[in-house]
This record gives structure tokens, sequence and C-alpha cells, in this order.
């Protein structure tokens, strides 16, 4: 029973033994219920660090890594609830960036260093072009906190797969359940060198489609053990090295040109609309560099098939197979040439 006049002394007490006997047959703890009944239509990412204390702290970078971590895989599920890729660098921000200002950060909780999330089910206002998106184009917050929950649990099984085996393949499929290269560098920097690191989302139930996450199974537990940490340096390095080179047909526009001296090869920077999930790659041109300082003035595509290899920390298209600069009335220009030497 509890007192429905608020200033008995003991409504408080009530309240909370309530809760905590609907929390002993609910599949969700009794502060997550407060949540719940506050902030209906939300879902709750709990991240929960296993730290060795002194005095009841940690070292500031621990916590610190923890927190930019965190972040960084809360905005990697973003991205990947839009496009899949291995590998989105500053790519696809915009959604990123509608996501994370949705979200809430909750309370800090009983036990070793807690991050909460407060995460909206529904649709996120992303704008693109001036425009917003339709409600059923546009990411909602469920989505990006299901692909959160996939990419975790593709990457957690990939890890302890690789824990037994030491085979790097492991990771080579794990991008299409939202895994990527984003992903795993923040994972990474969340556990650390800490014993343990344990994510727990507990999902709203006014919307799921996926029944499992109604009654006993609403909350989903992902947890990464310092056994852990050489397969996601390894999951790094895997999907670096698949980034590392790759054949692309790139659809651009030409966004800046240099050469030092007439006649020798210069290098044009194309900023990529589609065909690869970088932002720009260079090419280095001879013959037909005239024909880019010409789409450059008029405003044309280009479109270029080639090899995209990462050299240092850019992009070129090496060994290009073709070049067509097609202008804004549709007319376009076939240019067959060689890459020249990247230079160094």
């Amino acid at each position: 029973m509890v007192p429905l006049r608020r200033d008995y002394d003991d409504y408080i007490q009530r309240a909370w033994e309530a809760l905590s006997r609907i929390a002993s047959v609910y599949p969700q703890q009794a502060d997550t219920l407060i949540l719940q009944l506050i902030l209906p239509g939300v879902d709750e990412l709990i991240n929960r660090k296993d730290e060795p204390t002194v005095g009841g702290s940690i070292p500031w970078r621990s916590a610190e890594n923890q927190i930019v971590g965190f972040r960084q895989v809360l905005s990697a599920a973003a991205k990947s609830a839009e496009t899949q890729q291995r590998h989105f660098g500053r790519s696809h921000r915009r959604v990123a960036t509608e996501f994370m200002s949705q979200l809430r950060m909750g309370q800090t909780k009983i036990g070793s260093f807690v991050i909460t999330a407060i995460s909206p089910t529904n649709p996120l206002p992303v704008r693109k072009d001036g425009q917003s998106y339709d409600d059923l184009i546009a990411p909602t917050g469920r989505q990006v906190v299901e692909t959160f929950n996939g990419g975790l649990e593709a990457l957690q099984f990939a890890s302890s797969e690789y824990v037994r085996h030491l085979n790097g393949a492991v990771f080579d499929e794990t991008v299409t359940s939202g895994v990527s290269l984003d992903l795993v560098k923040g994972m990474r920097r969340v556990l650390g060198n800490s014993p343990a690191s344990e994510t727990v989302i507990s999902w709203s139930t006014q919307m799921s489609r996926d029944t499992s996450k109604v009654g006993p199974s609403a909350a989903s537990r992902i947890v990464f053990e310092a056994q852990h940490a050489p397969a996601l340096k390894a999951a790094v390095n895997r999907l670096q090295e698949l980034d590392t080179k790759k054949q692309v047909t790139i659809d651009g526009a030409v966004t800046d040109l240099h050469r030092a001296t007439p006649g020798e090869a210069g290098v044009v920077e194309v900023r990529v609309l589609s065909g690869s999930d970088v932002e720009q790659v260079l090419i280095s041109l001879t013959d037909n560099y005239d024909d880019a300082v010409e789409s450059h003035k008029a405003g044309s595509l280009v479109r270029v098939v080639g090899t995209q290899e990462r050299i240092n920390s850019k992009y070129w298209i090496v060994d290009v197979k073709s070049l067509r600069i097609t202008d804004s009335q549709g007319r376009g220009k076939e240019l067959i040439s060689r890459s020249d030497e990247v230079p160094s």
C-alpha cells in the first residue's frame, strides 16, 4: 500500500518498497521503472566500468576515456543505423550529431564508474539540404539503439572467437551487424586496461518491433573483459587492412587542384558524392589535368574508376581505369588515362 498523501512521513519508503516489489517480478530495476514513468518512450543505455579503486577513485584519464569512448560508440551506431560501412571517419556526421543532441545523460548509479545514456525512441529530426527527412526515411532513436546493441553483440562474439582461434577473419562479416572501425576504436577506449566493461540496455516497452524485448527480455547485456583487449586491437588492424585498398567507381565534384609546374603531374581533389565511404579522394593526373580544371570551372561532375588506396592519412585513386566528366546538361566526355606516380 502506498499513501496517497505525499506529506506522510513514510511516503517515500512505501513508494520505494512498491517499486522494488514490482522490480522483483518485472525485468527492470526500480530506478529504471521510475525513469519509464517520468520519461516514457525512452531506452536506457548503461555502461559500467569495472576498475580497481583507491578510496573510491580511479585515474582521471581512465574515467575520461570511458566517457569519450562511449560517445564514439554511440556516434558510430547512429551512422551505422543510416548506412552500414566499414569505416566512417568524418562522413555521416549529420545523423550522429542529431542523435547525440537527442540523448540525455542520467544520474550516476551505485557501483563502479557508470555512464547512463537516455535515448528517445522517436525519429531523429534529421535535416538534409534544408529539408526534413520523412519519418519513414529518418532513423529513429530506437533504430540507433538496436544498431548499437547488434554491433556490440557481434563485436563481442567475434572477439570471443578471436580469443579461441586467433583468426582476424572473424571480424570481416561483422560490418553487416553494425560494427565499424569507429565503433571498435570507441569500445577499445572504453575497456582500456580495466578488468571488464559491461553495457546494459533497458528497452522501453512502449515501442518495440522485436517482441523479445517485451517481458522477461526487456534488457540486453554485453560484457567485454580484459581477455578481449587483444581481440579489439586485432579488429582495428583487420578493418584498417580491409579499408586500405579496394576497387571503386566514384561520382564526385572537383574541389581543388594543384600543379607546381605546367606539363608536370598535378593533384586533383574530388569531393565524393557516392561510391566510397570517404569524404574526398586525390588523383594524380598529367594529360587530363586541364580537363579537370575545366570541370572545376564549369561545376561539372566527374566519375572515376580505379583503385582507392590509403596512403598515410589520405585516400588516392591509383591505377585509374577511366575518368568521365558530365556537365550540367548531361553531356559526358570519356577520358581514359593511367594514374601517374603518387608523390611521396
